[in-house]
């Protein structure tokens, strides 16, 4: 229960509960001990539901808010039973309109709360009514009095707690963005280096608990520069955009690809052998020279599968040089490579022919 409005919404019902406690110990009236005492009881049952995560927040003030507001319609109509005096009916109705006023304002919101306040106090009238309390007069004025500065104090509560409320939820949107952005391309909307990066950690750990390993297939466009040069960039990011999604729809159900960087992207093949492996490119290849249209593109590939000894760097690395042999063998084709690898060349990922 990290969120602040959760916590405030908490301590609201600990001072509920602390309020209930006291007047249940003054109450004179047995039933407004009693009556006290449930709510008491229930207040602690949503305390202890809030903290448990089993019920949120504004659930558990809202059903507090029904209790609170059940219980004074209660009392009100216990006072015709029990005989009350004038003064004592009319106490104790404007003071329950009052608060369960001011509790639906809490809960509920500003409708529903006018709409309490008309039930509760139409109650209350016909209370009054029968212990001969005048409807128009003194009492009354104090009375009305009261309950529209109790409900002024509500009002500034709720407003407090509904601009903090919706101020949390924007700060707490806005923080998910930020994050989903930092670890997406913005272009394709890909995972980008940084979280292909997590994931190779993750498949490495996995790797050596003993599981089954991954496969790293990294790729790249064919002459991508020429596209660039000859018809713009706006026509190669639309091909970037078009790569990102035919690659995604080519790799199979649990695998992730991503944009490395430029023309460059990365895919993680889940519990793949180099056969599945390179199985999987070439049908991610196929798909890209299927295309064709009026900026045709294909694709070189490399692929290597994560050995128990292996490191982000090391991985990827085999996987470069597995890129760069397709390179250098004609492109547009898949290179599975296995053994370890020796000193980067010089002309690697970022240095290999177009």
């Amino acid at each position: 229960m990290e969120n602040t409005f959760e916590r405030r919404i908490e301590s609201v019902l600990r001072v509920v509960l602390l309020l209930l406690t006291l007047l249940a110990v003054v109450a004179t009236e047995p039933y407004l001990r009693v009556g006290y005492g449930i709510g008491a009881v229930v207040d602690i049952g949503l305390i202890v539901a809030v903290r448990r995560s089993s019920m949120s927040a504004r659930a558990a003030l809202q059903a507090l808010a029904c209790v609170g507001i059940g219980l004074v319609v209660v009392a009100m109509g216990s006072l015709v039973d029990k005989g009350a005096t004038p003064d004592q009916a009319s106490s104790l109705v404007f003071r329950g309109v009052a608060v369960a006023s001011g509790g639906a304002f809490l809960a509920f919101g500003s409708r529903t709360a006018l709409m309490v306040s008309l039930g509760v106090g139409t109650i209350g009238s016909v209370v009054m009514v029968e212990r001969g309390v005048p409807l128009v007069g003194n009492n009354s004025a104090a009375g009305m009095l009261e309950i529209w500065l109790l409900l002024g104090v509500m009002i500034v509560i709720h407003r407090s707690l509904s601009v903090h409320a919706a101020r949390s939820e924007e700060s707490a949107r806005e923080a998910n963005q930020s994050a989903e952005l930092a670890y997406l391309d913005e272009l394709t909307g890909l995972p980008n280096r940084r979280q292909l990066q997590m994931y190779l950690g993750a498949s490495l750990s996995r790797a050596d608990d003993g599981g089954h390993p991954d496969a790293v297939l990294m790729f790249d466009l064919d002459h991508f520069k020429r596209i660039n040069d000859s018809l713009g960039h706006d026509v190669g990011d639309e091909v970037l955009q078009r790569t990102a999604a035919i690659a995604s729809a080519a790799i199979r159900d649990g695998d992730v690809v991503g944009r490395w960087g430029g023309e460059e992207f990365v895919a993680l093949l889940h519990e793949a052998d180099e056969s599945q492996a390179r199985a999987v490119a070439e049908r991610c290849r196929r798909a890209l020279e299927a295309v064709g249209g009026a900026v045709g593109v294909t694709a070189s590939f490399g692929v290597t599968v994560l050995r128990p000894d292996d490191t982000v760097t090391t991985c990827l690395r085999r996987a470069d040089l597995a890129l760069y042999d397709a390179k250098q063998s004609g492109r547009n084709r898949v290179v599975v490579r296995s053994e370890p690898a020796g000193p980067r060349r010089s002309s690697g990922l970022h240095g290999q022919p177009r």
